[in-house]
């Protein structure tokens, strides 16, 4: 695999029909990232692979730490929706180079992975879509849309959502989750949303704002989702 791919040391052991793709936050190829990825392949018993979006602007694989901030940030803001989608495609179809009997993929995203997963949505070979506090989806960001409303445009209701949110997390208010969920509804796609009492970036051990009861609902919920 390409370095702006890191995929679970499982991946070559299941026979999945099915893969998942991971957009991590804006730090990329962090070890908390990472575990995620082995601890989805080992409880989902899907090959998961983490994409490194920023590769697209550095050129080189990223693992930033909360220092560097500022640089994520950046990057974040100079990471045009249009490029992002270029790179997903890519993306998939190495994936599939690799692992041909992959028919389909779900997507999990965090934080800004979270808005970009809705735009991977999009694509045919996905099914599914899992965003944990995707903010700015309702921000104009691709094609002069918001991530929301391209996957509304593009896909129909021929996609399967579901969204968490922390309620004490300022970067998506209420109103911001309301417009998100009111889009995904009318659009008459199947769509869940769960809320928690949490700030942003709740799930993952390894950020500041690590919510273990939160995190644990989240848990099961990806559970009913990927294990019935």
């Amino acid at each position: 695999m390409p370095e702006y791919i890191f995929e679970s040391k499982k991946n070559k052991e299941l026979e999945a029909e099915e893969g998942i793709i991971l957009l991590p936050d804006i730090y990329c190829q962090t070890d908390y990232s990472k575990k995620t990825t082995e601890d989805f392949a080992e409880s989902f018993k899907r090959p998961v692979f983490l994409l490194d979006y920023f590769h697209i602007l550095t050129g080189e694989a990223n693992d930033l730490d909360g220092e560097e901030r500022e640089k994520a940030h950046e990057l974040m803001d100079n990471l045009k929706g249009e490029e992002f989608r270029t790179f997903f495609n890519k993306a998939v179809r190495e994936i599939r180079e690799a692992y041909p009997n992959l028919a389909n993929f779900s997507v999990i995203g965090f934080c800004f992975g979270g808005r970009l997963a809705y735009i991977a949505g999009a694509h045919p070979n996905v099914s599914r879509v899992v965003s944990f506090y995707g903010g700015g989806a309702n921000n104009p960001y691709i094609e002069g849309q918001s991530a929301v409303e391209y996957l509304v445009a593009q896909k129909g209701a021929n996609i399967s959502i579901t969204s968490f949110f922390g309620t004490n997390d300022p970067s998506i208010p209420e109103d911001d989750r309301q417009r998100i969920k009111e889009k995904f509804i009318n659009a008459g796609i199947g769509f869940n949303s769960h809320e928690y009492d949490a700030g942003h970036a709740y799930f993952q051990e390894g950020r500041k704002n690590y919510n273990e009861a939160a995190s644990s609902a989240s848990w099961e919920i990806l559970k009913q989702i990927f294990n019935g």
